[in-house]
């Protein structure tokens, strides 16, 4: 492998890009004239057009050397062949500072360091986050990034405690996480509890909108998935560098920013002044998209064929991907996914309300509801109370049923034996009226009587048991 590529390889190392055996197999199974390690994981949607840019200076620091070497105040060099089953931990930069107890090196990202360290006044445990290279730019980054998120006060955002310069260095002490991005985790998690989390998410993401930003780079690696003592998960939104305010200002200069796999088409064209709360409802449901489905919704070889093709392309319908994906949380996630900002949630807590209908069972918006939409989804939602209640309008229409059976019964009953008793007396009457009658041939009238007694029995024997 190229000398370059083997610099990149262990910078991406470095940074927490890559894990050992990813490092190994690319180095394995790249050509030489393929893509290097940076550009690859910018390709596969890893990587930041703007963090591409800083690791590649990293990179071209030290040209005529190969390997990074952390210096003791904090920056990085290429000093020889690098092994990425040997990473050099960089040392804490600020020795003696008694303000926090720093335990140990937890990793770095384009801009800064960051370590687990103990809080003495307030006995808690903090996350220290401090800049690798000095340089004006970047303390302004750092600064916006931590203003942005300190303006955030929800049980779902990462808490930002202090911003603080010490020894000429930048530093933010915020909330430490024990966590590991909601990407890493995916694979164990069942259809429901992905739901939960971006749920969750989109909570977090809501009451940042309320405080008037927009995130701008919403993806599974910038959600933090803790486990709780009881063995469930909790989320937190994690990474402002790229938070816009709601007057224009940005946290990052340019017309293009974010994960081209999770960038709204707007975002996509550069149309900063168009950017609203909606871009990250885009993106939380491109995030729900890729958990459900294993992939982003919109691919692509290359961060530009991506960004391309998100303004046009429509992604697959999930169920075609997966059959066993509820269609209630297809339509939310795709409802999310509209080209069309004005038919996506409006807000991240209407994507919130729609994501527990569904945890609910209820009907959810993102789909048509008519009434046997309605009527199903509460059938499935309280079967039990629905077949008791069924069962009891059954009993009753039965018991109705047989109380109109009956009363009809009834009714054809006196009617026969109003009949009958009309023909019984009809022959009675006739007998008695040739009884009464003068001397004559009573032949004909025995025959007159014989004929109606013959035709009440037919009549009752057609009639039945009465």
């Amino acid at each position: 492998m190229q000398p370059r590529y083997e610099a990149e390889l262990f910078v991406a190392f470095a940074e927490g890009l890559l894990t050992r055996e990813e490092a190994e197999r690319f180095r394995e199974e790249r050509r030489e004239d393929g893509p290097g390690p940076l550009e690859w994981l910018r390709e596969q949607g890893r990587l930041s057009e703007e963090t591409l840019v800083a690791l590649r200076r990293q990179v071209d620091e030290r040209p005529g050397e190969q390997r990074v070497v952390a210096q003791e105040d904090g920056t990085a060099t290429l000093t020889g062949p690098p092994k990425p089953d040997s990473p050099q931990v960089p040392d804490f930069p600020l020795p003696g500072w008694d303000r926090y107890q720093v335990s140990r090196f937890l990793g770095q990202g384009a801009m800064g360091q960051v370590y687990l360290a103990h809080d003495p006044r307030l006995n808690r445990k903090v996350a220290l986050k401090l800049l690798r290279h000095e340089d004006p730019d970047r303390v302004r980054r750092l600064i916006s990034e931590a203003r942005a998120q300190a303006r955030v006060s929800h049980e779902r955002v990462c808490k930002v405690y202090e911003v603080g310069e010490a020894g000429g260095k930048v530093f933010i002490a915020m909330q430490y996480v024990d966590g590991q991005p909601l990407d890493r985790v995916a694979s164990g998690l069942s259809v429901e509890q992905k739901a939960i989390l971006i749920r969750d998410a989109a909570e977090g993401v809501h009451e940042a909108h309320r405080a008037g930003l927009i995130h701008r780079d919403l993806k599974p690696s910038n959600l933090m998935v803790e486990t709780t003592g009881d063995g469930g998960q909790r989320l937190y939104v994690m990474d402002f560098g790229l938070a816009r305010d709601w007057d224009g200002n940005a946290t990052l200069e340019g017309s293009v920013v974010g994960t081209p796999h999770y960038m709204s088409p707007e975002q996509a064209r550069g149309e900063v002044s168009r950017l609203d709360r909606r871009t990250d409802v885009y993106a939380l449901g491109a995030t729900l998209y890729a958990l459900l489905a294993g992939q982003p919704p919109i691919p692509g070889e290359n961060a530009l064929e991506i960004v391309g093709r998100i303004a046009t392309e429509e992604p697959r319908r999930l169920r075609e991907l997966d059959p066993d994906i509820p269609a209630d949380l297809e339509a939310i996630t795709l409802k999310c996914l509209e080209k069309d900002r004005s038919a996506r949630y409006d807000s991240a807590r209407a994507l919130a309300e729609d994501l527990d209908r569904f945890l609910s069972g209820e009907p959810v918006r993102a789909r048509p509801t008519g009434l046997g939409y309605r009527l199903r989804k509460k059938a499935r939602k309280h079967w039990l109370a629905m077949s008791l209640a069924t069962l009891a309008l059954l009993l009753v229409a039965g018991a109705l049923g047989w109380a109109g059976f009956t009363r009809q019964e009834a009714a054809r009953h006196e009617f026969l034996v109003r009949r009958f008793t009309e023909k019984v007396e009809r022959i009675e009457a006739l007998a008695r009226y040739s009884g009464l009658s003068r001397l004559h041939d009573v032949r004909a009238d025995h025959a007159e009587i014989r004929r109606h007694m013959a035709e009440l029995e037919a009549e009752i024997q057609q009639a039945g048991a009465v």
